[in-house]
């Protein structure tokens, strides 16, 4: 009886300790979109808690990221990662930091995450780190992409950006 006691407790506390692992982890992911030819809204992303955003009508100032459907020199789909701009008090900024993990990014320095110069956008590429800072609410993430999904079938196309962040 004690043996079947204490298998109980020990189960219960460890399914208790995976369900605070998964409340206190503090990686989440993300998800952002294009719907162009099947004609739905694009899909843009807020960090701050609010995650994917459908767009109804022009960008809002509390969007941090959208995906727009751009293409190559070569006529390619290349979903591109953009800023939301809306006025000189209230944009994001971004930095390609290559492929590195959310673990290594999150260690780097200050120094480290000072680029050469502004860029309002990059290709979404898989396993790519980007660091994003959000204003004016002084936000900073780590994003990851996971997958770049194209559906390419027809002019303009769909495309989708699966994505891991962490904030700074």
């Amino acid at each position: 009886m004690k043996k079947v006691l204490l298998m109980l407790a020990v189960s219960v506390l460890v399914f208790a300790s995976c369900a605070l692992l998964t409340m206190f982890n503090p990686f989440k992911s993300g998800h952002i979109g294009v719907y162009s030819k099947s004609g739905d809204n694009p899909s843009d992303f807020d960090f701050d808690s609010k995650g994917e955003v459908e767009r109804t009508g022009e960008i809002g100032s509390d969007i941090d990221i959208l995906l727009e459907p751009w293409v190559t020199f070569e006529g390619d789909p290349m979903p591109t990662i953009m800023l939301n701009i809306v006025s000189p008090d209230s944009f994001s900024f971004i930095m390609d930091l290559g492929i590195i993990s959310l673990d290594d990014a999150a260690t780097l320095e200050d120094s480290d995450l000072v680029p050469d110069s502004f860029a309002m956008d990059f290709a979404a590429k898989k396993e790519h780190c980007y660091y994003v800072i959000s204003t004016p609410e002084k936000a900073e993430f780590f994003m990851l992409i996971d997958s770049v999904i194209i559906d390419g079938d027809a002019s303009p196309y769909d495309a989708d950006v699966y994505f891991t962040y962490i904030a700074r």
